[in-house]
């Protein structure tokens, strides 16, 4: 274990760190993370929890959870949505806890087509633990670990904000979307210096079509392709879902193809639909440097549906968020 907090101090200890969001595997259900403007897009509103379990077997804990809810305001002419975060990076080392607010207005372009267009706000809390790091001057020769130490390690908590934006337009089986996250790049620095936050980009993708006409809402398949870019970091996941309802199951890949410096993991998922609520299992097989032996990562996620008020003053769903919803 104390590899590993060598690892992070020397990354934390630098004057400016790289920093990035976290990432879920499940985009096509987290609709929100992925895109603002997909609030208040589903036929119902729906509550969705997020749990991802990242290299269990490094010993150590990665783990992000999430709990959103949305639904469509006709008031509004849109969509709202709040969502609470928390993300913890090794042994409870550093944690990172957000809330994000969101509102997305729905405009019908044709008969069928409509976009989107969307605006959020988010308040993150950082917190460094550093009782869990250990220096030399900690250690006595023959009890271990017992001394104070004088080196300065700082941690928190940090307080700051961030805003976004997002666009979408879908048809019945279509959909092209656009996000951008830290437009502000905040400083969330815990030591010293700084530690700029970069602009995420996403660019998503899909469709769902169905496999046999006659039984479109049975037999259907998703394609889905994204793009991210945050800093020096990129990544590409693609990947489809195939709907034999009442289950769902998926074949992805995530990284960059033809460059093995990108390459990060295939996935495997395996969900079941109802009519009150859905779920979701995943599991990442990592295939770069890394190895499987980190033990990949395992995500679930849960949607449950609650009762549907003025249906038919919505504007139709999105395929993606129709698909699991």
């Amino acid at each position: 274990m104390i590899r590993y907090l060598i690892v992070i101090l020397s990354c934390l200890s630098l004057l400016k760190v790289k920093a990035q969001d976290p990432e879920f595997t499940q985009f096509y259900v987290n609709t929100m993370y992925l895109n603002p403007a997909l609030v208040g897009s589903n036929t119902c509103p729906s509550v969705t929890s997020m749990y991802r379990n990242q290299w269990p077997s490094t010993g150590s804990q990665f783990i992000t959870t999430s709990l959103s809810y949305d639904d469509y305001i006709k008031e509004l002419s849109g969509g709202v949505g709040v969502m609470i975060m928390s993300d913890k990076g090794g042994p409870t080392i550093l944690s990172t806890n957000s809330v994000t607010f969101a509102y997305s207005n729905h405009q019908r372009i044709t008969q069928n087509w409509s976009a989107r267009f969307a605006i959020q706000g988010a308040l993150y809390q950082e917190y460094l633990d550093g009782s869990k790091f250990r220096f030399n001057d900690h250690i006595n020769p023959v009890y271990g670990f017992v001394y104070p130490t004088e080196d300065f390690i700082g941690g928190g908590p940090v307080f700051y904000g961030s805003v976004g934006v997002g666009g979408l337009i879908s048809s019945d089986k279509y959909f092209i979307g656009y996000a951008a996250s830290h437009l502000n790049t905040p400083n969330k620095s815990l030591i010293f210096g700084e530690s700029q936050l970069p602009i995420k980009h996403t660019f998503h993708a899909g469709a769902v079509l169905p496999i046999i006409k006659s039984y479109k809402e049975v037999f259907d398949w998703s394609p889905n392709l994204i793009y991210k870019r945050q800093g020096d970091s990129q990544q590409i996941n693609m990947g489809l879902n195939v709907n034999t309802k009442p289950l769902i199951f998926g074949v992805w890949y995530r990284g960059i193809l033809f460059q093995e410096r990108y390459n990060d993991a295939i996935i495997m998922s395996l969900g079941l639909k109802f009519s009150e609520f859905n779920f979701m299992y995943s599991y990442d097989l990592t295939i770069s440097d890394l190895t499987p032996s980190t033990g990949g990562a395992h995500e679930i996620s849960l949607i449950y549906k609650l009762p549907c008020k003025n249906k038919k003053d919505r504007i139709k769903a999105v395929p993606c968020t129709y698909y699991f919803n």
